[in-house]
C-alpha cells in the first residue's frame, strides 16, 4: 500500500474522558492502547501523523502533539488547530477511541475526496460520523466564522462547504469507548483486524502433516506468475541472534525477515519462490498485536500464511485446514470456520491442478 505524501493523518486525543475517569486513549485493548490502534490505522495511509491533545503522555508517541487555540468549545478546536498545523491539503481525522475502524473503510472515504472540502461517513439511519472523515485546509476560514460566532457544532460547517456524505453500512466501524463498561463490553467480542481477501490461511491438525509443504508448492505455482509475500506464524518466542533481520517487536511478539537459507519453514518459502517472508514468533495472547503490527508491512498482493489461530482475528479470502487421519479434540474448533479440508500426505495433488486462484486482490477457488 503506497502512503500518500499530500496527507495528513490526525488522531482526535484531547477530550476529558470524564465518564471514563481517566484518559481513555491510554487504556488497552487487544494488547495495545486505544491511541495505537489508531496511530497503527493511519500509519498504513501517510508518515505525516499528528496528535491533537495536550497531554505529555503523547510525546512517547512518533506524532506531532498538537495543542488547541481554542479551549472548551469541543472537537471543532482540534480540528481547527490540526488543520492550522497542517501542511497538506488532505487531512483525515479519527479518533483515539474507536478501535474497529478499518483500512478499508478510510481507504474508502480518501478514494471519494474528489474536489470536496470535506467527505464524511452516513450512516443508514443518518446519522453523520464527522471525527471519521476528510478534511480541506481550505475550510479554515469557514471555522473561524463559526467559532467567532459561538457555533461549535461541526454539523453546522458541513452544511456550509462542499460535503460528500459517503454512505457506510457497517455501523461497528464506529463503535467507541466512553466509559470502562464500554472497553468491558468490547473486550468480551474479539473483532477481525479486517476482511483480508488477498490473504491465503492454512492451518493443520498438528505438526508433521504437510502444512509447509502444501504452502510452498501453492507458492511455487503463484511465483511464476506473480510477486508472493509468505508468512509464517510460530506461537512461541525463541532466542533472537544477530543473523537475524528484526523488522518488529513488542511484548510478547517478534517479526523477523527471513533472510537465512536453511530448513525452516520460513526458509523453505523462501526457497519455493516468495519475494519476502515474514517469521513471526508471538505468544497466543500477543498473536492480535503480532498480526496488527504485520499487516502494517504487508506489501499488496498474494500473502500465503501458515498459522493456527490467525482465522480468529481476520477474515482470509480462503482458509485451508491441513489434516491428517484424526483432527485432535482442540483443533476441531478451527472447522467452525468453515475451511477446505485436505491431506497433502494421501492426496498430494489436492488442490495444487490451478484450483486456487489469484485475481483482483483476492483469493478463490476456480469455479
Amino acid at each position: 500500500m503506497r502512503k500518500s505524501s499530500d496527507l495528513t493523518g490526525i488522531i482526535l486525543a484531547g477530550g476529558k474522558s470524564r465518564r471514563m475517569g481517566s484518559n481513555k486513549a491510554l487504556h488497552e485493548y487487544n494488547g495495545l492502547l486505544l491511541i495505537e490502534h489508531s496511530m497503527n490505522i493511519i500509519n498504513q495511509l501517510t508518515d505525516r501523523i499528528f496528535i491533537s491533545g495536550q497531554y505529555d503522555e503523547y510525546n512517547r508517541f512518533d506524532a506531532l502533539k498538537v495543542s488547541d487555540n481554542y479551549f472548551d468549545i469541543g472537537p471543532i478546536a482540534g480540528i481547527e488547530a490540526c488543520l492550522s498545523k497542517s501542511e497538506t491539503n488532505n487531512n483525515l481525522f479519527v479518533p483515539c477511541d474507536t478501535p474497529l475502524l478499518s483500512i478499508e473503510l478510510l481507504n474508502s472515504i480518501l478514494e471519494h475526496s474528489g474536489n470536496f472540502d470535506a467527505v464524511v461517513p452516513i450512516l443508514p439511519d443518518g446519522k453523520v460520523e464527522p471525527l471519521v472523515a476528510l478534511y480541506s485546509r481550505s475550510i479554515l476560514p469557514f471555522i473561524h466564522q463559526q467559532i467567532s460566532a459561538g457555533d461549535y457544532q461541526i454539523l453546522s460547517l458541513l452544511k456550509k462547504i462542499n460535503t460528500k456524505y459517503l454512505a457506510i453500512t457497517d455501523t461497528g466501524y464506529f463503535r467507541n469507548i466512553n466509559t470502562p463498561d464500554d472497553l468491558s463490553d468490547l473486550h468480551k467480542t474479539r473483532p477481525l483486524i479486517s476482511e483480508m481477501p488477498n490473504l491465503l490461511l492454512i492451518a493443520g491438525a498438528g505438526r508433521n502433516i504437510g502444512k509447509t509443504l502444501f504452502a510452498c508448492r501453492i507458492i511455487k505455482q503463484l511465483s511464476e506468475k506473480m510477486r508472493v509475500t509468505a508468512v509464517k506464524i510460530s506461537p512461541h518466542l525463541h532466542e533472537s541472534t544477530h543473523k537475524q533481520k528484526i523488522i518488529s517487536e513488542g511484548e510478547g511478539f517478534r517479526i523477523i525477515e527471513e533472510t537465512l537459507i536453511n530448513n525452516k519453514d520460513s526458509s523453505r518459502m523462501k526457497q519455493a519462490g516468495a519475494e519476502t517472508v515474514y517469521f513471526v514468533e508471538s505468544t497466543r495472547e500477543s498473536i492480535y498485536k503480532a498480526f496488527d503490527n504485520l499487516k502494517r508491512i504487508l506489501p499488496a498482493g498474494p500473502v500465503v500464511c501458515e498459522a493456527g489461530g490467525v482465522h480468529e482475528i481476520v477474515r482470509p479470502g480462503l482458509f485451508i485446514f491441513v489434516a491428517g487421519d484424526i483432527i485432535p479434540e482442540n483443533k476441531m474448533k478451527h472447522l467452525d470456520y468453515n475451511p477446505i479440508i485436505i491431506n497433502p500426505l494421501k492426496n498430494p495433488m489436492q488442490l495444487l491442478t490451478g484450483e486456487i486462484e489469484y485475481s483482483n486482490g483476492a483469493f478463490s477457488l476456480k469455479k
